[in-house]
């Protein structure tokens, strides 16, 4: 019904919010919280304690955001997402500057020596997209391509 909604609370479970970058994703997290504040002030009902299984001790170390069979069906990312990153990687890479394809190919220099393959420095921009493009294909999580993915 509101395909823009930046949230979706969901009862007894809580809030999925959405932003095309992390910073805005954070940004309608915050607006939020606001707008539950004020109405809580609004409404004399004041703050509840969450059940004693869900609360935690401090802030959360940890934000995690995962769409894959979450928010998502898993055969939007399999059918959607991975052959739109696998074409996408190549002309990102062409067109990256240097400052922007210096860490993507140190990262996936790392991955290379971790898996014991060869990187062919020459062609960097041509390597990223042949790797990524093998990494997508086999469906591998490595932080080199997690990275990659997060950048564009």
């Amino acid at each position: 019904d509101h395909p823009n909604a930046p949230a979706i609370l969901v009862r007894d479970h809580g809030a999925y919010v959405f932003g095309a970058s992390a910073e805005k994703a954070k940004i309608a997290t915050e607006c939020l919280g606001f707008i539950l504040d004020v109405e809580e002030r609004r409404n004399g009902a004041g703050p509840q304690e969450a059940p004693a299984k869900r609360r935690r001790m401090g802030g959360p170390a940890v934000l995690l955001l995962d769409v894959e069979g979450t928010t998502t069906p898993i055969s939007f990312v399999k059918d959607r997402l991975f052959p739109y990153a696998a074409q996408a990687v190549g002309p990102w890479a062409r067109a990256a500057s240097p400052a922007e394809l210096e860490p993507v190919v140190a990262a996936f220099k790392r991955q290379c020596e971790e898996d014991k393959e060869a990187f062919k420095d020459a062609a960097a921009a041509e390597e990223v997209e042949r790797l990524a493009k093998s990494w997508i294909a086999k469906d591998r999580k490595v932080a080199a391509l997690k990275d990659l993915q997060g950048r564009h």
